[in-house]
């Protein structure tokens, strides 16, 4: 009877997953529930069971029951991880399960998550399921997986390595990368027999919508391309006395970009010396043509470390010796209380109490200073400005001195560095599938305020920090357009891609970077990290900690420095003029006849696609 109930269950959970979490299977999601019943349910752990904690750091993990308004859920385990862990181990919620198994059978694991209420930029909390055995470590599967807002049902399907005793395995999830919290509910566990193939099972693979090679999106994008990042460039060959050269050869090799591909450029990093940070100064400055600074903000120039100072003077300095000037400096003003000093939150906070007004003026005039001081400091070498970042969920700052004080920091920018394009940025614009519909709304108000204030914004950053929840390319242009209706430029500012699916990453890197390229609005991508050991999300890195290059960066490589790359040649005629058609940016230009040949290095932009060259 128990199996029965089960099942019924089962068949409800499995219909929903048809319209919003169809896992990879054999058969369609429609047969799901008949691949099931061919197994033999082992456990099925109720979330009102209590479960353990384990681990080194268990005493930061706090486990409870709570409800919920879900019909589907309406109690699940909580926990909250109140510290980050010290070990990948270190905070695991236990549950016990019962049943046996033998080498070679199938296994099938599912279960729902959801984010149980952490702030994250891609809305998204991390953890690994592990199905353990008797003897820790041992474990029979261990799974990956990004929990969303969303209740999501996970599956997970793999072959016995070594048999398993009834009451020898234990569910675990081991979550506290970082402080969280994560809910769960709905676990169970299936066997099904050897010759059961592997293929015809469970279990939930990330994709998107568009990602199929002939998706009708592809050709929109490579024509929009074709117009917006390309030119037809007239070179007019002449001879010293300034006449036409007819019939020469002239060929271009391209050398550099006009649209910014960049990257972040931490002086934490730049700032030290060694094998692996020449390496990474030596592969950035191959890989990309613009840079982040991204320790701008007023907590890090308050710092007394001397040192510190001194690693992001350097870090602009080699970033502007080896041709990376201008730069994008992030951020002026962050409105969340961990990046404003502490002193100044102090002496706010105990002005209140005595002259309110007195301690607000104080704190506007603190502010400005500080803007004052980071746009003077760097005025003329400073491409882009964040002015503000983060004002959804950080706000405090703002709530205590005023929304009109925002539009004054771009002044101050603007009267210090008038070369600056000021922007604003924000995160969960276009992740979270492009379903964080209130923050959109919020962002693009925020971007119409301060535009009808007449404070001079130029543009509007999407820091595009991306885990499972993959937004589609269509999604993705939608969201653009509507932005882009402000007439303001757009500029992704912190692109990664925080998945384990290798060939997952990859793909979406490529069509994600596809299709925001075509975007005649969009002024720039920076990508936040390129390499596994200096990455604040390792697995989205494109490189390897041992400089082993992954599918991402190959993507990266292909689309950039080959699809997106113009090597062309032609002749000139009677005029003396050749056209060639390519990508702007700046080119070594060769013109040859017979025996006579010169070459010149000519950047072409929208603005400028013509040049002499002169034939000895």
């Amino acid at each position: 009877m128990k199996r029965k109930i089960f099942f019924a269950w089962c068949a409800g959970f499995v219909f929903a997953l048809t319209t919003q979490n169809s896992p990879a299977i054999g058969g369609a999601a429609d047969e799901l529930p008949a691949i099931l019943a061919q197994g033999r349910l082992l456990s099925a752990i109720n979330p009102l069971v209590k479960a353990d904690r384990s681990g080194p750091d268990h005493d930061g993990l706090v486990l409870s029951v709570i409800a919920t308004d879900d019909s589907r859920y309406p109690r699940v385990t909580h926990a909250d991880a109140t510290r980050t862990r010290t070990v990948p181990y270190g905070m695991q919620v236990i549950m016990h399960s019962q049943g046996a198994f033998q080498k070679g059978d199938k296994i099938v694991i599912t279960w729902v998550a959801r984010n149980g209420g952490t702030q994250s930029e891609n809305g998204e909390v991390p953890a690994e399921l592990l199905l353990q055995g008797p003897k820790t470590p041992k474990y029979y599967v261990r799974y990956a997986f990004n929990a969303g807002k969303e209740w999501k049902r996970y599956f997970v399907s793999f072959e016995a390595n070594a048999p398993a005793a009834e009451n020898d395995l234990k569910l675990g999830f081991w979550i506290g990368m970082h402080p969280m919290k994560i809910d769960l509910a709905q676990a169970a566990i299936y066997r099904f027999p050897p010759e059961t193939p592997l293929a015809k099972l469970p279990t939930t693979a990330i994709s998107y919508e568009g990602r199929e090679p002939n998706a009708p999106w592809r050709q929109a994008a490579a024509d929009r391309i074709e117009k917006n990042r390309k030119g037809d460039f007239t070179i007019r060959v002449v001879d010293p006395a300034g006449k036409p050269v007819s019939d020469a050869d002239v060929n271009l090799a391209m050398l550099r970009h006009a649209f910014p591909f960049g990257c972040v450029a931490d002086e934490t990093s730049f700032g030290k010396t060694g094998p692996d940070a020449d390496r990474m100064k030596l592969e950035f400055g191959k890989l990309f043509n613009y840079a982040t600074v991204g320790r701008m903000t007023w907590i890090c120039w308050w710092r007394p470390d001397v040192a510190y100072q001194a690693r992001r003077h350097s870090t602009v300095d080699w970033l502007e010796q080896n041709h990376f000037a201008p730069w994008h400096g992030s951020h002026l003003v962050w409105p969340g209380t961990q990046y404003i000093p502490p002193p100044v939150i102090t002496n706010y906070l105990v002005g209140c109490k005595t002259n309110p007004e007195e301690a607000k003026r104080t704190l506007q005039q603190a502010v400005r200073t500080q803007v004052d001081l980071a746009t003077r400091t760097y005025a003329g070498r400073v491409d882009t400005w964040n002015v503000i970042n983060e004002l959804y969920e950080q706000h405090w700052l703002i709530d205590q001195v005023g929304t009109n004080e925002m539009f004054d920091y771009f002044r101050i920018a603007r009267r210090n560095d008038p070369k600056a394009r000021l922007i604003i940025n924000d995160y969960g614009i276009l992740s979270h599938g492009g379903g964080w519909v209130e923050h959109q709304d919020a962002y693009f108000n925020l971007a119409k305020t301060i535009l009808a204030s007449g404070a001079p914004i130029d543009g509007i950053g999407f820091q595009g920090h991306f885990g499972s929840q993959l937004t589609a390319p269509g999604k993705l242009l939608a969201i653009l357009d509507r932005f882009g209706s402000l007439g303001l430029g757009l500029q992704v500012t912190e692109f990664d891609l925080d998945i384990a699916d290798e060939a997952v990453q990859a793909d979406y890197l490529r069509d994600f970077l596809t299709v925001v390229f075509s975007h005649s609005a969009v002024t720039g991508i920076e990508q936040w990290g390129f390499w596994e050991g200096d990455h604040w999300k390792p697995a989205a890195a494109l490189w390897r900690k041992d400089w082993s290059i992954k599918p991402s960066g190959q993507a990266y490589l292909d689309l950039v420095f080959r699809d997106w790359w113009t090597r062309a040649q032609g002749k000139s005629s009677g005029a003396g003029d050749c056209t060639l058609r390519g990508f702007y940016g700046q080119y070594r230009v060769t013109a040859s006849r017979g025996t006579a040949s010169t070459q010149a290095v000519v950047t072409f932009t929208k603005e400028n696609r013509t040049a002499t060259i002169t034939l000895p």
